[in-house]
């Protein structure tokens, strides 16, 4: 495996078997993670100096260390070149002195005891899940992702003790969040196996010789990566989550080919979230759903492009986030205070109640939406005149065309001198108070039925 899948990543060192960059995947939409950005690694602090120049010309700004003080102590701090900061995020269920402890003891009964029959391998199991399920740990990837995300932080390298477990479900995460398949996720962390196998064949060996141990294989789930451990974390993810794209930062961007559950976006904060329709499907994207309820519920920023319909409550309490979506079911824009919506598709009921802020734009092709399906107690309806606003909505839809390859939006682009008439612009009562732009007087949206000429009563636009 790692003739065909390493070469190209990997950093060699005296010092350091395991550091590898994680770029050059390539992403289900067909694009390839940034090679030079991001790298993963095992401890550093036995660097020889012609490391520390291999490390330098990387051109490393940030160190992320996941290792406990006790093993920080045993391995000594890292060396790194100089100039380049160093953050400490430990995460304890990674520590395996508990079990080095146990090995060192030499009570061959013991060890055959609490790491045979199975047991060493269920050990490691559940420790993959305490990455997710408990909070402290999760925290520390959440800090070591939120560092990744900041502004010139780049490039970055993550590492713990050996590489492979901490810093292999930290590899996991980024690749995911960025569309590489699990196929190449999993080959990726297995790769960790291949790094260390000359070692610690060695040191099974000579834990035999020295009578540590006697049986060699109970130290084999310890110490080689299974795909059954990555799973394990991928598990609790999905059980405890299972929501695409909750609370992403800034500097983050998921893609998704397929549909998506409830929550989608949910709290997105700075990141970009992209799900279309699969390539090979048959049906009207704009006709069926592609996310489920409640998507960027509380969302304070980032963006957002739906290739198809979103379900009830869409962007409900959004606070800063823009999207652009084909569709969406009842309650669509509640109590939202800021952000962007573009619509290019037909809503439910209720749409905007309680919206104090914000834009939304939303394509009103029959004239059902601003005769029947917008809440205007606290909003008012306007046609799509201001310049400014136009050339939004524009390079909005033309974003959506390149993140989604959305036939509709691609149709609306086409013809839009035609198509502009039939949008319409969601503008908050409160909105406009702190704007200190006045209130329109009532006016007429032309909207055009197919087979039919264009009319006006049918779109008339009325202040709540």
């Amino acid at each position: 495996m790692t003739a065909r899948w390493a070469p190209s990543r990997h950093v060699a060192l005296d010092g350091a078997v395991n550091v590898r960059d994680i770029g050059g995947y390539r992403s289900s939409c067909g694009r390839e993670v940034l090679r030079g950005r991001l790298f993963r690694g095992d401890a550093l602090g036995q660097l020889s100096d012609p490391d520390l120049q291999r490390l330098e010309r990387l051109g490393l700004r940030t160190v992320i260390d996941f290792r406990t003080p006790g093993e920080a102590l045993l391995g000594g701090p890292d060396r790194l070149p100089y100039g380049v900061e160093s953050a400490s995020l430990p995460v304890g269920g990674g520590d395996l002195g508990a079990v080095y402890e146990l090995i060192a003891s030499g009570d061959h009964e013991r060890q055959r005891r609490e790491l045979g029959a199975g047991r060493a391998a269920r050990f490691m199991v559940e420790m993959n899940r305490g990455f997710v399920a408990d909070p402290r740990q999760r925290e520390a990837f959440g800090g070591a992702l939120r560092l990744v995300g900041a502004p010139g932080r780049l490039p970055l390298l993550y590492h713990c003790s050996g590489g492979k477990d901490r810093t292999g479900w930290m590899t996991a995460i980024v690749l995911t969040a960025l569309g590489v398949p699990r196929e190449l996720v999993l080959r990726d962390y297995l790769l960790s196996n291949d790094f260390h196998r000359t070692g610690y064949v060695k040191l099974r060996l000579d834990l035999v010789k020295t009578g540590i141990v006697a049986d060699p294989e109970l130290l084999r789930p310890i110490l080689e990566q299974s795909a059954t451990y990555l799973g394990a974390a991928f598990e609790e993810a999905d059980r405890r989550y299972g929501t695409f794209g909750a609370f992403l930062t800034r500097g983050v961007k998921l893609v998704l080919e397929g549909d998506a559950n409830d929550y989608v976006g949910k709290g997105l904060s700075g990141g970009t979230l992209v799900v279309y329709t699969p390539r090979t499907a048959t049906f009207q994207p704009e006709e069926n759903i592609i996310v489920g309820n409640v998507c960027l519920y509380g969302a304070t920023g980032g963006e957002a492009y739906f290739n198809g319909m979103a379900g009830e409550r869409f962007a409900v309490r959004n606070s800063g986030a823009t999207a652009v979506v084909e569709g969406v079911g009842d309650h669509g824009c509640e109590y939202m205070t800021k952000g962007l919506v573009v619509i290019l598709g037909r809503t439910g009921r209720n749409f905007a109640a309680g919206m104090t802020g914000g834009f939304a734009y939303v394509l009103d092709e029959s004239g059902e939406f601003s005769a029947t399906m917008c809440n205007r107690a606290s909003v008012d309806l306007e046609p799509l005149e201001d310049a400014k606003d136009i050339q939004t909505v524009k390079n909005l839809i033309e974003r959506h065309v390149e993140e989604t390859a959305s036939p509709r939006a691609q149709w609306i682009l086409d013809d839009f001198e035609t198509m502009l008439p039939k949008f319409v612009k969601v503008f908050p009562h409160e909105f406009r108070r702190v704007l200190g732009i006045a209130r329109r007087p009532a006016v007429s949206v032309h909207v055009t039925v197919a087979g039919e000429q264009p009319r006006s009563a049918v779109g008339e636009v009325l202040h709540g």
